[in-house]
């Protein structure tokens, strides 16, 4: 027969457990969200003529690396995409966990050529909870 000082302990474990459980839960579920999940769909809706300040309103982000971890592309069978990129003016590349992204723009400085490519490496749960941490 359990004590009333046993009935309590038994129940603040209880708590703890419970709680320890919700916490790791909201963390997984945190680190499954991915803040650029409509990266794709953004991408789609360039189009030729727009500026680089556009084109960073629509990712949401200005050029740049915003992977969490290692990102390894393949560039197979998008060769002249990508030359067509690199034969622009200026070129300005913006990298997320979902891929490579890279968008040329012409002499008036208006987005000319567009290519990318997908990652074939997902990051870790891991590497997403560090970089989340800003490690």
């Amino acid at each position: 027969m359990l004590c009333d000082y046993d009935m309590a302990r038994s129940k603040k474990g209880i708590l703890f457990v419970s709680a320890a459980s919700l916490a790791v839960l909201a963390l997984w579920f945190f680190l499954a969200q991915n803040p650029h999940v409509e990266v794709w769909a953004k991408y789609r809706q360039i189009r030729e003529g727009m500026s680089e300040n556009e084109v960073s309103q629509l990712f949401g982000v200005p050029p740049g690396n915003y992977s969490a971890g290692r990102v390894a592309v393949c560039l197979t069978g998008q060769d002249e995409e990508f030359a067509a990129v690199d034969a622009c003016s200026t070129k300005r590349v913006w990298v997320f966990d979902e891929g490579l992204f890279e968008i040329g723009f012409d002499d008036n400085l208006r987005l000319h050529k567009k290519a990318a490519s997908a990652n074939m490496s997902r990051p870790s749960v891991w590497s997403r909870l560090l970089h989340s941490l800003g490690l």
